[in-house]
């Protein structure tokens, strides 16, 4: 999905987890171009990513959560109260109240 087609809320996910995505990456013991391999991407456009030069799309934000989250990082996304109390509203919607105290 194009970047102007996000929600306001889904831009301020992408550009909140941005900030973190270099860090992340590194704690998976990831280098740019493994990631960019893992979501289909180049190296140069994971690059431009991190650097804010490019814009990343919902798919890429979700492909990028899903490595992340096999390489055992989900609990550092979860610990993210800003990233997470968003994005459990954005995923879960029927949870209207925002609490993500269950998981």
């Amino acid at each position: 999905m194009p970047e102007f087609q996000l929600s306001p809320q889904r831009r301020y996910i992408i550009e909140h987890f941005i900030k973190q995505l270099p860090l992340l990456r590194k704690k998976a013991g990831l280098r740019q171009y493994e990631l960019a391999d893992c979501i289909g991407k180049s190296r140069q456009k994971l690059s431009d990513i991190e650097r804010g030069i490019a814009p990343m799309g919902w798919d890429t934000f979700l492909a990028i959560l899903f490595v992340l989250e096999s390489y055992g990082l989900i609990d550092e996304i979860r610990n993210d109260s800003t990233l997470a109390r968003v994005l459990e509203k954005e995923l879960h919607p029927q949870n209207q109240n925002g609490d993500i105290s269950h998981h």
